[in-house]
Formats: C-alpha cells, sequence, structure tokens
C-alpha cells in the first residue's frame, strides 16, 4: 500500500526540480577557481620559487585569483532573488525568513574560521547579506547604481583599512601553521578573530557587496530563467568582458581586470549552457554546484590535513606544478563524492544543516525512494 504525498510546507526549502541548473553549474565552475586559488595560501607558497613556479603563479594571478570569489558572490546575489521571489510566491513573509538563512551562515563561517580555515569568507557574506535585504525592493536603476559606486570605491577602501588595522604578522603566522599543534592554531586564530574579520570587511566587503549588487539585479531581471533569449547580451558580455579585462590586465587595474574577466568567464558558461549537448559536459560541475557549502569547506579540511602542521606538514614545501596535480585530484575526487552523494541525498550534509537553522525545524533528508525503502525496511 501506498502512503498518501505529504504536504509540502509553504517553509520547504527549494525543491530539486525547482532549481536553475545553469546557477549549479556556475557554482561548480567558481569552486575550481576558489580551489587554485585557495590552495596557494594553504601550502604557504615557496621559500625559494624556481622559475615554472613564478610563471604558473603569474597565471594564476592574471586569469584566475580575484575573479571566482566575485563570480560566487555575484551568485549569492542571484539566489537571494530567486529565493526571495519564491518566498513570496508561497505566502512566506520572506523579511523574517532570509536573516535566519544569514545568521544560519554565520554560524558555520563562524566555525569554519575557529577550527578549519582562517581564510573564510562566509562571515562575510552573512554579515554583507543583511545589505541585500534593505536593498530588494528598491529600483532596479538604484541597485545599479549602488554596486557602480562600491566598485569605484572598491580600491580606496582597502587604504583606509590598512591605516587603521596595521599590517599582520604573517611571519608568525606562517611558523604557527608549519609547525604548531592543532590547539596552538585554533587558539592563534582566536586572538585574532575580531580584527581578521574587520579586515576582510574593509579589503574585500565593498567588492562583495558590489557583487551581491549585481546578482540581485540579475536575479530580479530573470537573466539565467531564460538563456536563449538573452544569448546577445551574454555574447555582449563576453566580448566586453576580455576587452576589458585584457585593457586592466595590461594596465595592472584590478579593479577593471577581475570583474570584467568574472562576467567573461560567467557569460561563457552560460552561452555553453544553452546547448543540450555543451549542457551534458557541463552537468559534473552542477553536481558540485548542489553542494556548494560542503565542497568549499571540504577543500579546507583537504588543504590544512595536507599542508599544516598537524596534518602531514607540507607546508612550504610543495611546488606550483605538483599543487595543480592537488588541485585535479581533489576536484575530481569532490565531482566523483557529489554525484555519489546526490543520488541518495536532497542536499549536501552542510546544505541540509543550514536548512535545519534557517527554517527551524528537520528537514527531509534522504530521496524520496530511498526513504521509502528505509520505511519499508523498518
Amino acid at each position: 500500500m501506498q502512503s498518501a504525498p505529504v504536504a509540502q510546507s509553504p517553509l520547504a526549502p527549494t525543491a530539486s526540480n525547482e532549481r536553475i541548473q545553469v546557477l549549479d553549474i556556475l557554482r561548480g565552475f567558481a569552486l575550481f577557481g576558489v580551489l587554485t586559488v585557495n590552495m596557494h595560501w594553504f601550502r604557504g607558497g615557496l621559500p625559494t620559487p624556481q622559475p615554472l613556479d613564478h610563471m604558473l603563479d603569474t597565471i594564476v594571478v592574471i586569469l584566475v585569483e580575484g575573479k571566482f570569489y566575485i563570480i560566487f558572490s555575484f551568485l549569492f546575489g542571484v539566489g537571494f532573488a530567486v529565493q526571495m521571489k519564491r518566498a513570496r510566491a508561497k505566502g512566506v513573509n520572506a523579511m523574517s525568513l532570509y536573516p535566519r538563512r544569514l545568521l544560519g551562515l554565520l554560524a558555520i563561517g563562524v566555525l569554519h574560521y575557529v577550527l578549519i580555515w582562517d581564510g573564510d569568507i562566509l562571515r562575510l557574506y552573512a554579515i554583507l547579506g543583511f545589505v541585500l535585504i534593505v536593498f530588494y525592493d528598491r529600483p532596479l536603476k538604484v541597485i545599479l547604481i549602488a554596486a557602480v559606486v562600491l566598485l569605484v570605491l572598491s580600491p580606496l577602501l582597502p587604504r583606509l583599512g590598512a591605516s587603521f588595522l596595521g599590517s599582520g604578522g604573517f611571519g608568525t603566522s606562517r611558523s604557527i601553521l608549519s609547525t604548531g599543534t592543532y590547539l596552538e592554531i585554533v587558539s592563534f586564530r582566536l586572538q585574532g578573530f575580531f580584527s581578521e574579520t574587520l579586515s576582510i570587511l574593509f579589503f574585500q566587503g565593498p567588492l562583495v557587496l558590489a557583487s551581491f549588487l549585481l546578482g540581485l539585479y540579475a536575479g530580479r531581471c530573470e537573466i539565467f530563467e531564460h538563456l536563449k533569449e538573452n544569448r546577445v547580451l551574454f555574447r555582449w558580455g563576453l566580448v566586453l568582458g576580455l576587452l576589458m579585462g585584457s585593457v586592466g590586465t595590461l594596465l595592472g587595474i584590478f579593479i577593471l581586470s577581475a570583474p570584467s574577466l568574472a562576467c567573461a568567464y560567467t557569460c561563457a558558461v552560460c552561452l555553453l549552457a544553452r546547448s543540450r549537448k555543451a549542457r551534458r559536459w557541463l552537468t559534473p560541475f552542477s553536481w558540485m554546484g548542489r553542494m556548494a557549502l560542503t565542497n568549499y569547506i571540504m577543500q579546507s579540511v583537504i588543504g590544512t590535513i595536507i599542508f599544516y602542521g598537524y596534518g602531514y606538514g607540507f607546508y612550504s614545501k610543495v611546488d606550483t606544478d605538483n599543487s595543480f596535480v592537488l588541485i585535479a585530484v581533489i576536484y575530481i575526487g569532490q565531482v566523483v563524492f557529489s554525484r555519489w552523494w546526490l543520488e541518495y541525498f536532497r542536499y549536501g550534509p552542510l546544505e541540509w544543516l543550514w536548512r535545519v537553522l534557517t527554517y527551524g525545524q528537520f528537514q527531509p533528508f534522504r530521496k524520496p525512494q530511498l526513504q521509502a525503502e528505509v520505511q519499508a525496511e523498518a
């Protein structure tokens, strides 16, 4: 005898069939770039890098560094717009729901920073996410102007932050990370928690918030729900992004090169995703993207265990070319793991936890067919 379907609460999270696949593809794609950049910080560089290391590091700086966290931040803004729209369609007071979501993310980010890695960006996302709530119902023109103003100011505020906060003890940090015990490293992070949080607010906050607002703008315009209709927009974004990104790179203007190349990469993926054949090849990125939070923190766990003193202790001992091998192995392993996990579960483990914290109630975890099998066996 089959059981009757359970009615979905208006507070239920997004169902898998409601997801916009290209957003998951972009999140998975961004995770590869984030891992590539973070790997440099995990491994601590080399005391005496060789010419090949310099060349590969330069390629990463030009093509990767600063571009993919902008994409991730942009997608956070898009996701916010989508979630707010769907919550309102279900008759939910989204303005009361979303702060709980941000507080849940803040809790995860603080634990990530203290217990795993001090390069955490989730705290910044959670704090600045409250600004998105203020902007959600503003006219599109206001959102766009605010984003542009923040982009213009973003090179200036880090200088103000540097004069206000001073320089950190990088040498001390390197010593502790390479030889310290786990408890010593956690203690070191706790001592620098507030200054480090203020630091990322000054140094990364303006650009991240600008990306949030641009994502909110794109989400409210429903650009990603209509890939075919917006193909001309994506083509122009690709061409202009590459052109302006190249000029910014040649002139050494980060605030021009990084957002422009991030735009070009995003548009390129969207153009590819229009094709059914290309979308098949891009599907593994979507597995990563559906578990973006879990995979992001998993990368930190793996990286710190490999390089830090309490793990295998390879800090400052791995060449750049070998680090690319590690990046490939870790990323491919995560793709395989994500694919396997999503066969049996609705969400990644941390995505599930985040939903529980957001909705204040237990969320279904297993997929329906698996849940039915478990109940039948019981």
